[in-house]
């Protein structure tokens, strides 16, 4: 039984002709082979290699791009291979900073192999979205690494071989670095070139500083929409539709946008569930929830893709899935995206690598980006399960790769977890996702341009974290698509709304405490809001303001508990009073973090965060001297995100007691109230 996906779809195999193996099968039947100077390549026919030079300097460029010139050029934008050939030799004829400018302005995926007097250089797109390997030990690159394993005969590595050869793909492939599980085989990262002959890589970007660190937002969001809308507009002439995943959030939203002069040619899909109560599902009913909303606004074509319905990988198709992609992201869309768009021309439009500029990985305000990668790096590390000895190395392995790649000393005014997140998460993780997909449609994403991402990371790190970028494009664009919610049922009128609502409700807050509960009094100083925050696992101190508590990001993990202790003293009270609050609001986030109140090591009770942001008031009575109290947060899952980190945040106000009211109990044993449930001690909480 044959695959009814095709096996590294638009790929390509170059190598130097010596180089080629008696042993190897070749290449499918669909590839076809042209010759580059000393390198023969072979290529998937349903894409034609364009080369434009002579024998002194010639460009060959293989996949999907638009190249939309510098503001103030007479040059019209193009998406016509074989002028982008043309204009990047003529570049490169000036020189290389004139090349490497010009590949600022290309957008789409795509692979540049350059031949300058006889030597060789291969470059990827911005976001590596199409992907490039290399075989360290001879003059061979692909675009899929089992390709090239299959031309070189590299042998793929288990967990524990990686593991003990101390690689990087041990981890998940957004923390894999270069390294991939086949012995010789390196990814190229964006950002870097592949000098063909040595097998070593440099950095070309940045160059400098960040050229538009002195524009306004106005100014910047302009030239984006400029750059953003031209490259469209030249993609709409050599494609007969554009596919828009749809989904509820803001990536998606943008994209469509995008589109609205091409809206004739535009086929969306969403893909949800109609049942299910995890998170995912409620994720995905959601999606489906808002896309309708955008749809009664857009008015475009539509596919819904129902999980549990429709076509099915077979273990063929499998098999072949697993050549073409490192990484087993969404099959069952796979088989989905061929029964609806396969075999059928069109250009998928792809909002992920919008990430890049909206900071992720989490805020560096006060603290230092290598210490915020090293932190993601040992997080994901502590999952391997591995010695002491091995961290040792990869500790120093670490040191070594964020020094290779220029981390420490070449990225002038960027920061080093927006290229960690750029070149790793998004060149490695997000590039493979592509090539899962590549059975059914090309992909590209209108952001995957240099000049676009350096105009994004020119901004404030609250302007990107914000998302305002996007929304004010989606207003130049299709200003319509801003009113449903983003990742939220609720429209703009109706989030409006409840925001008023909330504020007026604000106002009256201090003087909801029930009476029993007590009220805000001296206790600013108790141990309990300004003693010292530590983790339960190895009561290391860590730093946080008074009042609060939080898992820092390097600390994540599951069971990671957070912790304010004191041992009770107070002879004349046996009740502990105060206020919680958490700014963390999200429905589908209820099972990652909750706040915990202990004694004697005992949970006393265990408040889930996410649901709300209430102020909710609390009482721990029935303490004796020599208790020992802790309020904490927990999280439940291993999640390595400084926005988790932000998410787990609590803020806590002691109270003054009324104790008067428990005295009146009489004699009680340990418990609590609280008002997020009746106000009757010892009745438990929502989760």
């Amino acid at each position: 039984m044959s695959s009814v996906i095709s096996l590294y779809p638009r790929g390509l195999l170059a190598y130097e002709k010596s180089e080629e193996a008696s042993e190897w099968d070749g290449p499918p039947a669909h590839f076809r082979k042209v010759d580059f100077f000393d390198l023969s390549v072979w290529f998937d026919e349903e894409r034609v290699p364009a080369v434009a030079g002579s024998d002194a300097c010639s460009v060959l460029i293989y996949g999907m791009a638009a190249y939309v010139p510098p503001a103030g050029t007479d040059a019209e934008a193009t998406a016509d291979l074989k002028s982008i050939a043309e204009i990047l030799h003529a570049a490169l004829a000036d020189g290389q900073e004139r090349f490497l400018d010009s590949l600022d302005y290309l957008g789409g995926r795509y692979m540049i192999i350059v031949q300058a007097d006889g030597l060789y250089r291969v470059f990827n797109d911005a976001h590596g979205t199409r992907t490039v390997y290399y075989d360290v030990t001879r003059q061979a690159v692909s675009s899929h690494a089992h390709l090239l394993a299959s031309f070189s005969g590299a042998v793929r590595r288990g967990p524990e071989e990686l593991k003990q050869d101390r690689s990087w793909a041990a981890l998940p492939l957004s923390f894999a670095w270069d390294d991939t599980p086949y012995s010789n085989i390196q990814a190229l990262l964006p950002n870097h070139v592949l000098e063909l002959e040595s097998r070593r890589t440099y950095r070309y970007f940045p160059r400098a500083g960040n050229r538009y660190a002195e524009l306004s937002l106005e100014e910047r969001i302009s030239e984006i929409d400029r750059l953003w809308n031209a490259q469209v507009a030249a993609f709409s002439q050599v494609t007969d539709r554009f596919i828009v995943s749809l989904s509820g959030g803001l990536d998606s939203r943008a994209v469509l946008a995008v589109t609205r002069n091409f809206k004739d040619k535009v086929h969306a899909f969403t893909y949800f569930t109609n049942s299910g109560t995890n998170h995912w599902a409620e994720a995905m009913m959601m999606d489906r929830d808002i896309s309708r909303q955008v749809l009664d606004i857009a008015g475009i074509k539509h596919v819904p893709i129902v999980h549990g319905e429709g076509a099915k990988m077979t273990g063929v198709d499998n098999a072949v899935a697993d050549k073409n992609s490192l990484v087993k992201h969404g099959r069952w869309l796979v088989a989905r995206y061929v029964e609806h768009f396969g075999n059928k021309a069109g250009l998928h439009l792809r909002g992920n690598t919008q990430e890049t500029i909206r900071s992720y990985f989490g805020s560096t305000k006060h603290r230092d980006p290598i210490d915020l990668v090293k932190s993601l790096m040992t997080s994901r590390l502590k999952t391997l399960k591995i010695g002491p000895s091995a961290m040792s190395d990869y500790e120093a392995k670490l040191d070594d790769t964020l020094q290779e790649f220029g981390y420490t000393d070449k990225l002038f005014d960027y920061v080093a977890s927006d290229f960690f997140y750029w070149e790793v998460r998004m060149g490695r993780w997000l590039a493979e996702i592509y090539n899962e997909t590549d059975a059914a449609f090309d992909s590209i994403s209108p952001m995957n341009m240099r000049a676009i991402v350096e105009l994004g990371l020119a901004g404030s790190e609250d302007e990107r974290r914000s998302g305002i970028m996007f929304t004010e494009l989606i207003d130049r664009n299709w200003p319509e698509l801003n009113f449903p919610g983003i990742n939220n049922r609720n429209n703009l009128y109706r989030q409006n709304t409840v925001l008023r609502k909330s504020l007026t409700e604000a106002k009256s807050q201090a003087a909801a405490a029930p009476p029993w509960i007590g009220r805000a009094g001296g206790n600013q100083d108790h141990p309990l809001s300004v003693g010292p925050l530590s983790m339960e696992s190895n009561n290391h101190t860590v730093d946080c303001p008074r009042g609060e508590v939080k898992i820092p990001a390097e600390e994540l993990g599951v069971g990671a508990f957070a912790r304010r202790e004191m041992t009770w003293s107070d002879e004349s009270s046996s009740v502990l009073t105060f206020s919680l609050r958490s700014n963390y609001v999200n429905s589908r986030g209820t099972d990652y973090m909750r706040f915990e109140v202990e004694v004697n090591g005992q949970t006393l009770v265990a408040h889930k965060i996410g649901f709300d942001s209430d102020t909710s008031y609390w009482v721990v009575y029935g303490l004796r001297p020599g208790d020992r109290v802790s309020l904490g947060v927990r999280s439940l899952r291993t999640v390595t995100t400084e926005s988790w980190s932000r998410a787990s945040r609590c803020f806590i106000t002691l109270l003054d007691s009324a104790a008067e009211y428990w005295e009146r109990r009489g004699s009680l044993d340990l418990g609590y109230a609280t008002t997020s449930a009746a106000a009757l001690p010892g009745e438990s909480l929502r989760g």
